[in-house]
C-alpha cells in the first residue's frame, strides 16, 4: 500500500527530526491525515517498542481503520 509506505517514510523523518519542532502539530505534515497516523504509530512504538515490520503493520491497521 503506498500510503502505507509514505507513512513509515515520513514517521522516520518525524522521529529523526521532531526535536527541532516545539509541538507535533509544528512538524510539517505532508497531509492532515498523517498527523494522526504517524503520532498514533509513535505512541504504538513506545508502548509496545515496535520493529520496523510490526510498525508497517501498525500503519495498515490504523489506515483501515479509517
Amino acid at each position: 500500500m503506498r500510503l502505507t509506505h509514505h507513512g513509515v517514510a515520513l514517521y522516520n523523518r518525524y522521529s529523526a527530526q521532531r526535536e527541532f519542532y516545539a509541538t507535533p502539530e509544528c512538524f510539517p505534515w505532508s497531509a492532515p491525515i498523517m498527523f494522526w497516523l504517524v503520532t498514533d504509530m509513535h505512541c504504538a512504538m513506545l508502548q509496545y517498542n515496535h520493529s520496523a515490520g510490526e510498525l508497517r503493520k501498525v500503519a495498515e491497521c490504523l489506515l483501515k481503520q479509517w
